[in-house]
């Protein structure tokens, strides 16, 4: 009786079983898109999720694989769809996609891994790789291209490529499949050159997403060639020496022209100190490696025939710059105007040299303009100039001269063209009248010529989410022209709206995959849809080798292709014990019969009706066994 009441108890855990946990990873990256398999991906989990729900103590959960910075990457979706299970629960992962996976060393796990791979067996694919392509070339030098035509299926030993460099037309060549192609490019020019590389598809191939590679190489100079050609002396000419000498990166060449052949010449030749001018060196077989030119009070002369000058027009037209800083030559027709320069210049129909005195001050259109833009606080203080050439503007008019135009800049074809309408700008270098910014403002003129990206005038930027772009132009145009062209060769013009002074943005939702080509004017970009950083240079076929490869077999994970609709027949999954794995045609889940402690409970030996019971018919007991005792 002491023992019962002392109640003693037992000590156990309470358990319940826990369900099993099938991870569904479903691939939504660029290889899938530009395959055009992501409706066909849809299609499958919805239907694979329900055949899986329908399975005895089942969890079903899933996650997508999204691009990452070097690729599709399972792990990160596979971590976040088992996330808050223990690995104990894991039956088993099984994988929507194409297969092209990029961390197959670490999806090795002690369940299996089931592929169903939107696709079919042994598709067919042409890609092309860029193997090299320089950022920055120097001008007048030749950028080198190398890239790599492949295909999986018996080919023939040559394959059409299409090479576009900005807006020149296309060049085409034939480039041997599975062997590095070289072309050289030349640039000619400062500035970015996009360039698109395209080879024509194959018959029957997966997608032709990946026929396509984009680049872009920046024509740079590390040291500027500049010519500077003085008319004839006077007093601004050592002006502005010194100020294209001042800036450490440019390399000026200077000639004053003292003399014309025709002059008057008492002297013996052997006396002379005068060198002749070399035309023919100069605007004939050095005049590519300029970055600009300079006319400062130019008059016709002998040793000067249009022939070259003609050169020069052309060189501007094709990327060069040219800045003329007038003289009286063009008011007495017998300047640059009477030349083949004049179809470049930004101004026509000079008439006379203004003497009047008058202060130079920035226009509406100078506000805002890169060149000017920084010096508009500053106006208000500078110095008087006088002799102004009066004409009539074609271009972009930064500064006047009390309303008429005094600095005129222009886009030139491909290249640029500025004219200052006076020869007293010297003045502000020399402080009369307390001067003004002769060396900053100048130096931006200079530099913008020249195609310095940061004073482009006009800024084109895109943003691309898919088959939307977004459009954004900033700039002096008040109605920005953006046309796009699209893969089957039609133009479409962009209504930009405008959302802040000189701040235009538009949209446009691509309707098919390819290559697009954005412009505004001479601007240029390439946009390829359909692409992404998994497209360029992959074979896009599905394949189930590649995670075949980092899993192995003996977990027991297989694969199947459904298709690239994802409407092909389904597998039949099977939750077994983990040693049937790998037995069998069926797609194995693993059985874990996994049970955990939900928590620790005491429960008395004996409970306490049972207790009372036994008390009591121990009493009983004993009264019955006293009482026998005294019977006898």
């Amino acid at each position: 009786v002491i023992l019962l009441l002392l109640g003693p108890t037992i000590n156990k855990n309470v358990t319940t079983s826990l369900p099993d946990v099938i991870a569904i990873v479903h691939d939504n990256s660029s290889s899938m898109l530009a395959a055009n398999r992501q409706s066909g991906a849809q299609n499958a989990m919805a239907s694979l999720k329900k055949n899986l729900e329908k399975l005895p103590n089942v969890v079903v959960k899933t996650a997508p694989i999204s691009d990452s910075s070097d690729g599709t990457r399972i792990a990160e979706a596979l971590s976040q769809a088992t996330s808050g299970y223990l690995q104990n629960q894991i039956a088993g992962v099984i994988y929507i996609g194409d297969g092209l996976v990029k961390d197959n060393g670490e999806i090795a796990k002690p369940y299996p891994l089931h592929q169903i791979l939107i696709g079919e067996n042994n598709e067919k694919d042409r890609w092309i790789e860029l193997i090299s392509s320089p950022i920055a070339v120097d001008v007048g030098k030749n950028a080198e291209i190398v890239f790599k035509i492949e295909e999986n299926r018996p080919r023939p030993d040559l394959a059409r490529v299409s090479i576009r460099l900005g807006s020149a037309p296309p060049q085409m060549l034939n480039a041997k499949l599975g062997q590095e192609t070289k072309i050289q490019i030349p640039i000619n020019a400062r500035g970015k050159i996009p360039i698109a590389i395209e080879v024509a598809p194959a018959p029957g191939e997966t997608t032709t997403n990946n026929n396509i590679v984009i680049s872009q190489i920046e024509g740079t100079r590390n040291r500027l060639q500049v010519l500077l050609v003085t008319g004839s002396p006077y007093e601004g000419a050592r002006a502005w020496r010194n100020l294209l000498k001042s800036d450490p990166n440019v390399e000026l060449v200077h000639f004053t022209i003292l003399r014309n052949s025709d002059s008057e010449d008492v002297g013996e030749e052997n006396e002379s100190s005068l060198i002749p001018f070399p035309t023919e060196e100069l605007f004939l077989e050095k005049l590519s490696g300029f970055d600009l030119i300079v006319f400062d009070r130019f008059k016709r002369i002998d040793i000067l025939p249009d022939i070259y000058l003609e050169q020069v027009a052309k060189w501007v037209e094709d990327g060069g710059a040219f800045l003329m800083l007038a003289g009286l030559a063009e008011a007495q027709n017998n300047g640059i105007m009477t030349t083949p320069l004049a179809r470049i210049m930004p101004f026509n129909n000079p008439t006379v040299f203004d003497e009047t005195m008058f202060t130079p001050r920035l226009t509406p259109l100078g506000v805002l303009h890169p060149i000017s833009r920084p010096f508009q606080a500053s106006q208000n203080q500078w110095g008087q100039w006088n002799r102004l050439l009066h004409a009539e503007p074609l271009g972009d008019v930064l500064l006047s001269a009390s309303g008429a135009p005094l600095l005129i800049v222009r886009e030139a074809n491909q290249g640029r063209a500025a004219a200052i309408l006076s020869d007293r700008s010297w003045l502000w270098q020399r402080g009369f009248d307390g001067g003004g910014p002769f060396r900053a403002f100048f130096q931006r003129v200079a530099h913008w010529l020249m195609k310095e990206p940061e004073l482009s005038a006009n800024s084109l930027s895109i943003t691309q989410n898919q088959r939307h772009l977004g459009i954004e132009y900033k700039g002096l145009q008040t109605e920005p022209e953006i046309e796009i062209s699209t893969p089957s060769g039609s133009q479409t013009k962009i209504s930009m709206q405008e959302i802040a002074p000189n701040e235009f943005r538009g949209e446009y939702i691509a309707p098919d995959d390819g290559l697009y080509i954005v412009k505004n004017g001479q601007d240029l970009r390439f946009i390829l849809i359909g692409g992404g950083s998994e497209v360029t240079a992959q074979d896009l076929r599905a394949t189930h080798q590649t995670i075949a490869r980092a899993t192995g077999s003996a977990t027991g994970g297989k694969h199947a292709y459904i298709g690239r609709d994802g409407n092909g027949a389904l597998p039949q999954f099977k939750k077994i014990a983990a040693r049937d794995l790998v037995l069998g045609n069926w797609f194995g889940l693993k059985k874990n019969n996994y049970r955990a402690v939900i928590r620790a409970q005491s429960e008395p030996l004996l409970p306490p009706i049972v207790l009372a019971i036994a008390i009591a018919l121990l009493g009983v007991f004993m009264w019955w066994r006293e009482g026998h005792s005294r019977g006898h």
